[in-house]
């Protein structure tokens, strides 16, 4: 996020989107799209295809993840945790904070703080980004999970955060089992 920030920092355009080391847009003509969306809004967003090292697709954030992507979203919606994933969140320059240093769920705090500012927000109806699997946060996953926990207890208090990571985990447990059987034809 040190990066990310640093970013920020220079960056002179009207909209910003991070797209990390192995990502990439969808397709050639994702930037034009997002163009004739962007005038009225202060962010896009949308699916990103997860793909593995060799660049196969595993499927859309939605259809591999527990979450599934709102058509309107809000801040209230990240109360569930990070339903959508900064290669697919592209907000407007003026409305973006930094990100929180040595934390490795930062992005959530940056999305819920945007999404606070946003007057509107605009799902586009075509996948914005390849995001390959296996980041830092997979990899340190109990440090990601003490951290999002942390971030969604600031913005949404306790009770709220131990009630939605004990459906969160939940319904990773129920999605992993669901595909595990899915797997097994």
């Amino acid at each position: 996020y040190d990066a990310m920030n640093k970013g920020i920092e220079l960056a002179t355009g009207k909209y910003i989107w991070f797209l990390n080391a192995g990502d990439r847009t969808f397709d050639d003509n994702v930037v034009e799209k997002l163009k004739k969306l962007s005038e009225e809004n202060d962010v896009l967003y949308g699916e990103v295809m997860i793909v593995d090292d060799a660049r196969k697709y595993l499927g859309t954030r939605s259809e591999i993840t527990v979450h599934n992507l709102p058509d309107h979203l809000t801040r209230t919606d990240m109360v569930k945790g990070m339903i959508v994933c900064h290669q697919g969140f592209i907000p407007r320059l003026s409305i973006v904070p930094k990100f929180i240093p040595k934390n490795l769920s930062a992005d959530i705090d940056w999305v819920i703080r945007i999404l606070e500012k946003a007057k509107s927000t605009r799902k586009t109806d075509f996948n914005i980004a390849e995001y390959l699997a296996g980041g830092v946060s997979k990899k340190k996953w109990q440090q990601s999970l003490k951290d999002r926990f942390t971030i969604l207890k600031d913005h949404f208090g306790l009770a709220s955060a131990v009630y939605n990571h004990i459906v969160i985990v939940g319904r990773a447990l129920a999605h992993k089992q669901r595909r595990k059987g899915k797997e097994s034809y």
